[in-house]
């Protein structure tokens, strides 16, 4: 006992006492089970962040932030990766049982496993402290960091109006993509505050990848009436646009401008173009999420940044990132 009040810095040990012991452990070369101190303590230091293998283009961004923010903190950081809910090869109850017996401190959530409220719900049912990275549905008992996407859709269908677009196409993720048809609603709302009223021949409903935006341009150019611009619910749908746009012929910007919705950065500085698109704050949120965990609630007076309830903070600033796949409209 002595011995750990001198590791743990008590002052409840006589100085010649502490003299003594900390000679010891000099001469012994003595290294303390920080494991097992820590377990002790009932912490474990340690921070998991659960990712989709096959969907997780925020992972970087996430895990770099995260990293610098536990630092000061003392704790360390692993990742569990969790596949597709269409192909899993191993369940949920398997996954949750592996990520119990690493008694994590906290969980972060990405924003592709965000939307899986029966996980999550397991999760929280296990004791995890858990926040989620994005939208989803009913929160219930765990934390969730949100960004403002549906302002942003507004901002950036509104900036294609202002270049004298009309007839601007929305391709969606698919209904069940929450993030998607919130970013669908702005898109709508956007056209609304201009008296403008949409069309259903200019929403495509494709999935998250390059061949719907492939498919989506396919389609919408068969209109009698195709569209002067083509806003994508995510970056790489717009960079699949934008290939295919390339393979029948027609020029990003002077045929058709293509904007996207980031996909961490990934995507759209590398095409060619570059493309338009909203950046989203995924280290900030990262670094909001450990501040959670370290202490069961959100930091206050952060700016940008609304508390929208006990357990869900959301950022209210994106960036817009003027590339060069959207052009006035001769």
């Amino acid at each position: 006992m002595t011995v750990s009040r001198v590791l743990n810095g008590s002052a409840a040990v006589r100085s010649e006492t502490r003299k003594r012991v900390q000679d010891a452990i000099l001469e012994l070369n003595y290294r303390p089970n920080l494991m097992a101190r820590n377990l002790a303590r009932g912490q474990s230091m340690v921070i998991g962040i659960l990712y989709q293998s096959d969907d997780s283009p925020e992972l970087a961004p996430v895990v770099i932030a995260a990293l610098k923010s536990i630092r000061s903190l003392g704790h360390h950081l692993v990742l569990e990766d969790v596949e597709s809910s269409t192909s899993p090869t191993r369940d949920d109850e398997e996954l949750i049982r592996q990520l119990a017996l690493q008694s994590l401190d906290g969980l972060i959530v990405t924003p592709a496993i965000a939307q899986r409220q029966s996980l999550l719900d397991r999760l929280t049912e296990q004791g995890m402290s858990v926040v989620a990275l994005g939208p989803g549905g009913d929160d219930g008992n765990f934390a969730r960091v949100t960004h403002d996407d549906r302002s942003a859709a507004r901002a950036l269908t509104r900036q294609l109006l202002e270049k004298g677009h009309k007839r601007i196409a929305f391709v969606s993720a698919g209904s069940d993509h929450t993030a998607s048809q919130i970013r669908k609603r702005g898109y709508e709302l956007a056209l609304t505050d201009m008296d403008i009223a949409l069309d259903p021949e200019l929403v495509f409903d494709g999935e998250p990848d390059l061949e719907s935006g492939a498919a989506a341009i396919d389609a919408l150019f068969e209109r009698a009436t195709p569209p002067t611009a083509i806003f994508c619910a995510n970056d790489r749908m717009a960079a699949g646009v934008m290939s295919r746009a390339s393979q029948k012929g027609l020029n990003v910007p002077e045929d058709v401008s293509v904007a996207g919705f980031d996909d961490a950065g990934c995507v759209g500085p590398v095409t060619r173009p570059r493309m338009t698109r909203v950046q989203l704050p995924y280290a900030q949120m990262a670094e909001i999420a450990i501040e959670y965990l370290s202490g069961e609630v959100f930091p206050g007076g952060l700016k940008n940044c609304e508390l929208k309830g006990p357990k869900h903070m959301e950022i209210n600033s994106v960036e817009l990132i003027e590339g060069e796949s959207v052009s006035p409209l001769n």
